[in-house]
C-alpha cells in the first residue's frame, strides 16, 4: 500500500504560508528521494526471479514510481538452504563467461541488470532484496517509509523551502535548524537499516530476461 503526498501537507504548509501545493510537494519529492538514496531505508524484496539454464543476465523492474538505489542482498529461496546467500563481486572482475554451475557470486550493472556468476546450470528461484527512492514525479511513498520517516521526509522539505531566497517564506534560521534534524535523522535511518530495525514515528515541534 502507498501513501500521498498530500497527507504530509500539514506537517508543511503551516511554517510556509504563502508555499503552494505544487512547491511544496515538488520540496517533499526532493525529501523523500535525498532520503531513501542517502539512508537505504525502504527496502523490499523485488518478486523472485527463476533462472534458466545457460542464462546469466536477468533484468530487474522495480516497483512503480521508485529507482533501485542499490542491490542490498541476492540469496537463493528458503527451500535451498545450501550456502544461500551470494557474494557480490565487481562488473569488471574477471570471469569465465563460459562456466555454467550454481551461482554463487553476482553483479548488478548501471542498467539494473542482475548477472549471476556462474550461470545457472538448472532453474532455481533467487530472491533479490533492494533499497528504492521514489522517482520525482511519484505521488506517492510506502506506508511504512510514511509511518516511520514522514515527518523527517517533511523536515527536509520544509528545510528546502525555507531557504529558498526572497519568498514571504523565507527563514535560513529555521531552514538551518531543519536542515541539521533532518540530516541527524537520515544518519539514524542509515544506522536502522544496517542493524535490521524499524523505528518508532518521529515527533517534532514547529522550529525481463536477458540472454548472454
Amino acid at each position: 500500500m502507498a501513501t500521498n503526498f498530500t497527507t504530509l501537507y500539514d506537517d508543511v504548509m503551516p511554517e510556509v504560508p504563502g508555499a503552494g501545493t505544487a512547491i511544496v510537494l515538488h520540496a517533499l519529492r526532493r525529501a523523500a528521494r535525498d532520503f531513501c538514496a542517502d539512508s537505504k531505508v525502504d527496502r523490499v524484496d523485488l518478486t523472485p526471479i527463476t533462472t534458466i539454464a545457460g542464462t546469466a543476465d536477468y533484468a530487474l523492474t522495480m516497483p512503480a514510481d521508485t529507482d533501485l538505489v542499490e542491490v542490498l542482498k541476492v540469496k537463493r529461496s528458503a527451500g535451498d538452504c545450501r550456502t544461500p546467500w551470494l557474494k557480490p563481486v565487481l562488473v569488471d572482475q574477471m570471469w569465465d563467461e563460459t562456466d555454467t554451475g550454481r551461482p554463487l557470486f553476482y553483479s548488478v550493472s548501471q542498467d539494473d541488470v542482475l548477472t549471476l556468476i556462474p550461470k545457472p546450470n538448472a532453474a532455481s528461484s533467487i530472491i533479490v532484496t533492494v533499497a528504492l527512492a521514489p522517482l520525482m514525479t511519484a505521488n506517492t511513498i510506502r506506508d511504512q517509509l510514511a509511518l516511520d520517516w514522514g515527518q523527517v521526509i517533511a523536515m527536509g522539505a520544509k528545510a528546502m523551502l525555507m531557504s529558498m531566497p526572497k519568498k514571504l517564506w523565507t527563514e535560513p534560521a529555521a531552514a538551518q535548524h531543519y536542515r541539521y534534524e533532518f540530516e541527524a535523522e537520515k544518519a539514524k535511518a542509515r544506522l536502522s537499516g544496517v542493524r535490521g530495525k524499524t523505528r518508532a514515528p518521529f515527533r517534532t515541534v514547529p522550529a525481463t530476461i536477458m540472454g548472454r
